[in-house]
């Protein structure tokens, strides 16, 4: 089982899609096992796709101009085993939490507030320039236990999870309003994001939220 979140540069060309290249090859694609050097790889393969993708069209010069330089997105994605064993890989700031009961046990890759800026790193959509950012790409693997929460988000409600953590700030509230907005329901989550923004608590920034829950079975683990 694999899921994933990306969230493309702002500024960048195009950079919504080359982060769906990125998370739907990371789910579809079958017999991979996902090592750095796999990723690698089949980054500068998809890039090759989407930068062909890109010179097939024509745009205004200025366009044109940001479209040379290509697309960037931040990465992570995660790898579960039928046992709960799992394998993570990230690029930037989008970020992979693990809890057991109330308590954050992983925080992956970046594991406080203070650690987010406005210059993380990314993953380049042009191949010439993805080895440039392998030394930028983090591993980090782990066990589920029946009832464990991963959690996948993009940087600016990544951020704000860490700070209002209580194992980060001693306001462990907010998580928790979050995963009981998350099973309500979409609209549910949108009103505390909207709040929470108002409030200059969260960063007006794309949001992205995976939730996922270990159950057991008596056969396998899945999620």
């Amino acid at each position: 089982m694999r899921f994933a979140v990306s969230d493309g540069a702002t500024e960048a060309f195009d950079s919504r899609r080359w982060a769906r290249y990125l998370v739907t090859t990371w789910v579809t694609t079958q017999r991979v096992h996902w090592s750095p050097e796999v990723f690698v790889q089949t980054a500068k393969l998809i890039g090759e796709r989407f930068t062909r993708r890109i010179d097939q069209k024509t745009f205004p010069w200025y366009a044109a101009e940001k479209a040379a330089s290509g697309s960037f997105a931040a990465f992570v994605g995660i790898e579960v085993t039928p046992n709960g064993e799992w394998k993570a890989l990230a690029v930037g700031d989008c970020c992979m939490f693990q809890e057991r009961g109330n308590e954050l046990i992983v925080a992956f890759p970046l594991t406080a507030p203070e650690c987010f800026n406005s210059r993380p790193a990314l993953i380049p959509s042009l191949p010439q320039a993805i080895d440039a950012a392998v030394g930028e790409l983090k591993t980090c693997s782990g066990q589920l236990e029946d009832g464990d929460h991963i959690w996948l988000m993009s940087d600016a409600i990544a951020c704000w999870y860490l700070t209002n953590h209580s194992g980060t700030a001693g306001r462990g509230s907010s998580p928790n309003r979050l995963l009981s907005a998350v099973l309500a329901g979409d609209a549910e989550t949108a009103a505390l994001i909207r709040n929470e923004r108002a409030l200059g608590n969260l960063r007006n920034d794309d949001v992205a939220v995976l939730y996922i829950k270990a159950v057991s079975s008596p056969q396998s683990r899945e999620q």
